[in-house]
């Protein structure tokens, strides 16, 4: 998981905020970008770590990111917030994984 969240400083934008959220789960805010700016930048993080070479972790080792993204502009308040990002990550989840879904998806 450590290297996990290096890749997503390394490639998170200059003005993001990350933190672990849970055992697998991290939370990415990104200020001053509109839900479409946001979906952009989480497809390149999450592209980028699945083309990641961890192989020196164990052989063969693939890492595949699942996203949920939401915007404080469509939820009004914070719970809202992580709900509609967490419904979109399930969505992201339960349609085959390693891929972006957004709460208008």
């Amino acid at each position: 998981m450590e290297r996990v969240a290096q890749q997503l400083k390394e490639l998170s934008p200059a003005n993001a905020k990350y933190a672990r959220w849970g055992g697998e789960e991290f939370t990415l805010l990104l200020p001053e970008h509109s839900l479409e700016q946001a979906i952009n930048a989480v497809r390149i993080i999450q592209q980028s770590i699945e083309q990641h070479d961890f192989s020196d972790l164990a052989p063969l080792l693939n890492i595949t990111v699942s996203v949920g993204v939401a915007s404080v502009e469509n939820a009004g308040d914070y719970n809202r917030l992580l709900n509609h990002a967490d419904q979109a990550l399930y969505r992201a989840k339960q349609t085959g994984r390693n891929k972006v879904e957004s709460e208008l998806s």
